[in-house]
């Protein structure tokens, strides 16, 4: 990771999320992850294989909320 925006939550509707900004060395590319407590949204890359990294990842989490 190479940065991200801090953490926001709306409690009168009890979310939240995260974005990270990231960087994979094999691909060359920049791309954002986005965490909320019901889903993970990945932006700005090219790479098909940083997709399926990041749904690897998230697939062996439990519920975030």
């Amino acid at each position: 990771m190479i940065g991200g925006t801090p953490p926001s939550r709306d409690t009168a509707k009890d979310t939240f999320s995260c974005k990270l900004k990231c960087y994979d060395p094999p691909a060359g590319e920049t791309y954002y992850v986005t965490l909320s407590r019901s889903k993970v949204r990945i932006s700005s890359y090219a790479d098909d294989a940083i997709r399926e990294t990041v749904e690897i990842w998230a697939d062996g989490k439990h519920k975030l909320g």
